[in-house]
């Protein structure tokens, strides 16, 4: 248990750490304005050969003969080109395009987006719209309204607890009836098997203010992985909640919200990388904490060096 804590301590800070530190290197050497266009470039040079990348392996597939169906991404998010498609691919370039669209570069977002598309993930899907929709509102009521901008940051514990809430009532089966209703589908099949994992959890007693321990629920779910599917709990909003407990859990999404105050390109950011918490365990993905933060520092910088 100790040692699969202090593994997924340093896959969560580690990143982070990075993320830090190359903003400060490369604040020595350019000003912010500078960093911030050179990282929009890589990062658009990136997205382009990755989508040419992964097209090519696309390509290949449709000439073997796979397929890739709406339905089973929207319903399953599953489909024959996940397979040809790195991981994290999908993650990844979600928070690319949206650092796009806040940038304003508009033709730069079609590379990350259809790699989006490419890598068949619902819930990255769900976090473009929540962080696209937030930036529309944002830019269309900022500009009038200047308390809106000043406390638009508060939309980041908003929708941290909304998570929990509906996650802890999807767990509970408080949703079953209006799932099987609306999709005809048992809901550990629509969520391909999270509600066995979140309620196994559950019911193990993991209820607490207090900090259960960092990987305790890899350790508790471990014995029966053949029973609940993973020893993943594929929800790292519940697992900071489970692990850290209430206390250090509202300290986490605390630091989200501090990183967020007078930036409403951060807040884009961040309630993307927040919805992918709900149900995918990406705290632990260093490529995919390490893009978002290293978008997010950058933003941070430019912005603190145009108020001053």
């Amino acid at each position: 248990a100790l040692e699969r804590g202090l593994k997924e301590f340093l896959f969560s800070v580690g990143p982070l750490v990075t993320a830090y530190s190359l903003t400060w290197l490369a604040l020595q050497r350019m000003d912010p304005a500078e960093w911030i266009e050179s990282l929009t470039r890589h990062l658009a040079a990136f997205s382009l050969f990755m989508l040419l990348f992964e097209g090519a392996k696309f390509a290949l597939l449709g000439i073997s003969g796979g397929s890739f169906s709406l339905v089973e991404l929207l319903v399953f998010s599953k489909s024959e080109t996940e397979q040809a498609v790195t991981p994290s691919l999908g993650f990844i370039f979600g928070a690319v395009a949206l650092f796009m669209a806040v940038r304003r570069k508009w033709i730069w977002m079609l590379p990350p987006l259809f790699l989006v598309l490419l890598s068949s993930k619902r819930i990255v899907l769900l976090g473009l719209l929540g962080g696209a929709g937030w930036w529309l509102a944002m830019t269309a009521l900022a500009p009038r309204f200047q308390w809106v901008k000043r406390g638009q940051h508060a939309v980041i514990p908003v929708v941290s607890i909304l998570a929990l809430v509906l996650l802890l009532q999807f767990a509970t089966g408080g949703f079953d009836t209006l799932i099987e209703k609306r999709t005809g589908l048992n809901p550990n099949l629509l969520s391909m098997g999270r509600r066995t994992l979140y309620e196994f959890v559950l019911s193990q007693g993991v209820w607490t203010v207090f900090p259960s321990g960092i990987g305790h629920t890899h350790t508790l779910l471990t014995p029966y992985a053949s029973f609940t599917g993973s020893s993943l709990l594929h929800s790292d909003i519940l697992k900071i909640y489970f692990e850290y407990g209430l206390l250090l859990a509202i300290g986490v999404f605390g630091a989200f919200w501090h990183l967020c105050r007078g930036s409403i390109a951060i807040t884009v950011l961040m309630i993307y990388y927040i919805v992918l918490f709900a149900t995918d365990n990406v705290s632990i993905y260093f490529d995919v904490v390490l893009f978002v933060f290293v978008m997010a520092f950058a933003l941070s910088a430019t912005e603190r060096n145009e108020r001053y």
